[in-house]
């Protein structure tokens, strides 16, 4: 849900980091996401690289978009566990 406090924690730490839009929307590739969602355990996707190769023979990535999917997901894991029920902000 794009209204969902973590997606929308998750999100501003993103637009902050990379100091740009970053839009939302769905993947078209499976992920564990939907399972662990399931259960009840939260979950944001993001990642680098081009949605279309993902998990297919063809799925390579750039250098510089590796290292921006990494400063992502460190963003990402300080505003969510920031952002979790029960933890100080």
């Amino acid at each position: 849900d794009t209204g969902d406090p973590l997606v929308l924690s998750g999100h501003s730490a993103l637009e902050t980091l990379f100091g740009r839009e970053v839009t939302m929307g769905y993947w078209s590739f499976a992920t564990d996401g939907g399972r662990l969602a399931r259960t009840g355990v939260p979950c944001v996707g993001f990642a680098p690289g081009d949605e279309r190769l993902v998990h297919t023979v063809r799925e390579s990535i750039l250098i510089d978009d590796m290292v921006q999917g990494m400063a992502g997901n460190m963003a990402l894991a300080l505003a969510l566990e920031c952002s979790s029920p029960g933890k100080p902000r």
